[in-house]
C-alpha cells in the first residue's frame, strides 16, 4: 500500500544528473558561440552547434548576429546558423531563455559586442521580443527587462521598431505598473532622445494611462508617464495649459517627500510652462532640498537641475551660485551629453558668473558633438555674450554646426554668425558657409534674426553685398505685409547698420525705415530714443 502511495515525479521534473547535463550543454553552447565569434575556427564547435541546432533549443542566438559570427570563421557554420529565425509567436519563455545567452556574451565583452552596432543586428530576435513585449513584462523579472533594454540600445539602430513596440506595450492597460520606476524613467528619457516620434505617435494614449492608472501607479511611476506626456505636448506644439497634467500634478504634490530626486527633477522640467501655485511649490521644495543637502544630488542631477530651473527662470542668486560651485567641483564626472546644455541654461538664469563659463568652456567644447544640433547656436551666443571662449572653441562649435546646417533654420545660422562677429572670430570658410545658408532661406528669417544680422554685419570689418541685400529685402517684405512683427528696437538696429555704412545705403529702403520709425516715436522708450539719437549722430 505504501509502495503504491509513492508518487512518481512528473516527466518535466529533472533529476540532478539531467539538470547538470543541461548546465554542461549550456556551457558548451556558450563556448562554441564564442569560438565562432572570436574568429577562432573550430571544427568541434561547428559540429557541436550543427547537432544542437537540429533539436529543440533551450537557448539560441538571433539570426543576424550569429550569421556574422559564423562568417568570421567558418562558411559551414554560416550555412546552418543563417537558418535560425525567430517568430513573433515564439513563447515568451523561449525568447527569454534565448536572451540569457545573448546577455552572457554581451556581459563578458561589452566593447566587442558594441562594435557591431549598425552592422550586426539581432533583428528577428528583437522583432519577436517587441511583438510580445506585454507578455515579456509579465513573464520576466524586472532585472531581465532592464537588461533587454540595455542590449537593444547597444546593438539596434535608433529607428528599430523594437523601441516603439515596447513603448506601445507599456501603455496598454495595467502594463505600466509592471515596469520598475528607474527603468520606466530611463525608457522615457531614451525615447525622447532616440525616437521622439514614438512618444508623439502614442501621445493620445497617455491621458488615458494618467487618468485610469494614476491610482495604481506609484508617484514615481506617474511622474515618468507625465514626463512623456508633457514632452509629447511640447513636440506637438500644444502650448495651452492642460488640465490632465495639472490634475495628476496635484495628486503627486502631497507625496513630494516620497519622490526620488530624479522624479522631482523630471517633473520640474515638465512644468516650466505652468504658473500655478502647485508648480511654484515644487520649485521651492527642490531648491530648499538642494541648498540643505547637496550631497544627495549626483553629477547627472546637477545638470538636470540647470535644465529645469534655467528655462523656467526660477531660483535665487544664492541657489545659482551654489549650483555653479557644485558643477565645477564635479566637472570631470558630469554626463558628457548634458554638460553643454546645462551650461547654457545656467546662463539663462541671469546669474552665471564669468569664471564659471571660463572654467566650463573646455568641457563644453570637448562635448559639443554630443548635443542636439539646435543647441549649438545657443552655446556660441552664451559664450559670446559673456566675452568668454578661445578662438579654437568657437571654430569647433561653428564647424560642428555647419555639418548639419542644411537641416537647420536660417535663424540658427544668423545666431552663429552673430556670436562669431561678437567674439571677433573671422574665418572665411565658416563665414561663407553661413552666408550661403542664410541666403538660401532668406524668406524664413524672423524679425529677431534680422536685428541680429544687422548687429553682426555692423561688427564685421568687411561686408559683402549678399547679406545686406538679404537684410534689406526681407525687412521690406515684413514691413509691407506684417509691420507689427518688427519692433521699434529691431528697426533701430537695422537702421543703425545702414546709417553708419554709406556704401550700403538705398534711398527707397531709407525712406521706408524713416517712415516706420517716425510713426512709432510716440511709443518709444527712453532707451529706444537714445539708440535712435546715437544712430542719427553716427
Amino acid at each position: 500500500f505504501f509502495f503504491l502511495m509513492i508518487r512518481r515525479p512528473p516527466r518535466s521534473t529533472q533529476s540532478r544528473s539531467s539538470a547538470a547535463s543541461d548546465v554542461y550543454k549550456r556551457q558548451m553552447f556558450v563556448r562554441a558561440i564564442k569560438h565562432i565569434f572570436s574568429q577562432k575556427s573550430s571544427k568541434l564547435a561547428t559540429k557541436f552547434l550543427a547537432r544542437r541546432m537540429q533539436g529543440p533549443l533551450p537557448v539560441s542566438l538571433g539570426h543576424s548576429f550569429v550569421t556574422l559570427a559564423a562568417q568570421t570563421s567558418s562558411p559551414k557554420a554560416s550555412d546552418f546558423l543563417s537558418k535560425i529565425r525567430f517568430k513573433s509567436d515564439d513563447p515568451p519563455q523561449r525568447l527569454l531563455q534565448t536572451f540569457d545567452i545573448v546577455y552572457e556574451i554581451y556581459k563578458e565583452d561589452t566593447t566587442s559586442f558594441g562594435q557591431y552596432h549598425g552592422r550586426v543586428e539581432l533583428n528577428s530576435f528583437f522583432e519577436a521580443i517587441g511583438g510580445q513585449f506585454d507578455k515579456v513584462l509579465t513573464a520576466a523579472v524586472p532585472e531581465t527587462v532592464e537588461r533587454l533594454w540595455d542590449v537593444a540600445k547597444a546593438v539596434l539602430d535608433r529607428g528599430h521598431g523594437f523601441f516603439g513596440q515596447a513603448w506601445s506595450a507599456i501603455l496598454r492597460r495595467d502594463n505600466a505598473k509592471l515596469v520598475p520606476t528607474a527603468l520606466l524613467r530611463r525608457i522615457v528619457g531614451d525615447l525622447m532622445i532616440r525616437q521622439p516620434d514614438v512618444i508623439l505617435k502614442n501621445y493620445a494614449e497617455l491621458p488615458r494611462v494618467i487618468a485610469d492608472e494614476s491610482r495604481v501607479l506609484s508617484p514615481n511611476q506617474l511622474v515618468a508617464v507625465l514626463t512623456a506626456y508633457e514632452f509629447g505636448r511640447t513636440s506637438a506644439k500644444t502650448v495651452a495649459k492642460d488640465e490632465v497634467f495639472l490634475t495628476a500634478l496635484n495628486r503627486v504634490l502631497p507625496s513630494l517627500d516620497q519622490l526620488e530626486v530624479e522624479s522631482q527633477l523630471n517633473l520640474l522640467r515638465s512644468v516650466h510652462l505652468y504658473d500655478a501655485a502647485s508648480v511654484l511649490t515644487l520649485f521651492t521644495h527642490v531648491e530648499s532640498k538642494f541648498l540643505s543637502a547637496t550631497e544627495l544630488f549626483t553629477p547627472e542631477n546637477l545638470c538636470e537641475i540647470a535644465l529645469a530651473f534655467g528655462p523656467a527662470k526660477k531660483g535665487s542668486a544664492d541657489f545659482w551660485g551654489h549650483l555653479q560651485k557644485a558643477l565645477l567641483a564635479n566637472a570631470d564626472e558630469l554626463p558628457s551629453d548634458l554638460i553643454p546644455t546645462a551650461v547654457v541654461h545656467v546662463a539663462d538664469s541671469g546669474y552665471a558668473k564669468r569664471e564659471f563659463l571660463v572654467e566650463m568652456e573646455p568641457y563644453v567644447g570637448l562635448n559639443c558633438d554630443e548635443v542636439p544640433e539646435s543647441y549649438l547656436p545657443y552655446i556660441l551666443v552664451t559664450f559670446a555674450q559673456a566675452g568668454v571662449g578661445r578662438e579654437k572653441f568657437y571654430y569647433k562649435v561653428a564647424t560642428q554646426f555647419l555639418r548639419t546646417a542644411a537641416a537647420a533654420p536660417a535663424d540658427a545660422s544668423v545666431r552663429v554668425l552673430w556670436a562669431l562677429a561678437r567674439a571677433r572670430i573671422f574665418e572665411e570658410i565658416i563665414f561663407t558657409g553661413l552666408q550661403s545658408h542664410i541666403v538660401d532661406r532668406a524668406e524664413t528669417l524672423s524679425a529677431d534674426a534680422l536685428s541680429a544680422l544687422a548687429d553682426a554685419l555692423g561688427r564685421l570689418d568687411e561686408v559683402k553685398n549678399y547679406l545686406p541685400r538679404v537684410l534689406r529685402e526681407r525687412t521690406t517684405a515684413l514691413l509691407t505685409s506684417k509691420p507689427k512683427d518688427i519692433t521699434l528696437t529691431q528697426l533701430l538696429s537695422i537702421y543703425r547698420l545702414f546709417a553708419t555704412q554709406p556704401s550700403l545705403r538705398n534711398e527707397e529702403f531709407d525712406a521706408l525705415l524713416a517712415k516706420q520709425i517716425t510713426g512709432r516715436l510716440s511709443e518709444a522708450t527712453p532707451k529706444e530714443l537714445e539708440g535712435l539719437a546715437d544712430a542719427v549722430v553716427r
